[in-house]
């Protein structure tokens, strides 16, 4: 319970900073979750979306989406209700440590959309979706012309120097920055 307690007041915390139309970065990981009353309770294993806040001792070694925290109430291990913190996919925007974006996407679930990935054609834009759809993630610096965005902060953020000529299956210099579906605002 402490440290439920204690995750809520961090993502509490990390949320205070977060911007209206801000979301953060959030990884889908199995995890026990609690399914019934008091007195009839069992413990499920599930998919749930947890911050990268939360999540940041383990390191950026999965793909992550865009996501938005909710306050509710959740069930604690005897299925007692709890405030909680839970999370949820708020658009088509993932990363991934590397690779490309056809698998990055496919890695969650869904299918690449070169358009929208593509549309990240400055700097501008690649600093707009990682800063509104991905806090904390940023670059820091202007990002460069490449072949696929991606980002590894500070200086090696790229954008796409010709989106007509993009593919999903293009490698990323660093972590891609893909849309995988066609829900991907770019500011």
């Amino acid at each position: 319970m402490k440290v439920m307690m204690l995750l809520g007041l961090i993502v509490a915390a990390a949320m205070a900073a977060v911007g209206k139309g801000q979301n953060l970065a959030c990884s889908r990981k199995l995890y026990e979750v609690a399914q019934g009353t008091p007195g009839s309770c069992t413990l499920v294993t599930i998919p749930v979306l947890r911050t990268f806040i939360e999540e940041s001792a383990l390191g950026f070694s999965e793909p992550f989406q865009s996501c938005e925290v909710l306050s509710a109430s959740c069930l604690d291990s005897s299925c007692n209700s709890i405030a909680c913190t839970p999370n949820i996919a708020t658009n088509d925007w993932a990363t991934a440590p590397s690779g490309n974006c056809a698998d990055t996407c496919a890695s969650i679930g869904k299918v690449c959309n070169a358009a929208g990935t593509a549309a990240i054609d400055s700097s501008t834009a690649l600093e707009s979706v990682l800063s509104n759809y991905f806090v904390p993630f940023s670059c820091g610096v202007p990002a460069t012309a490449g072949d696929a965005p991606s980002f590894a902060g500070g200086a090696n953020c790229v954008y796409v120097s010709d989106p007509a000529a993009y593919t999903c299956n293009t490698v990323a210099a660093g972590g891609p920055v893909c849309c995988c579906g066609s829900d991907c605002p770019v500011s």
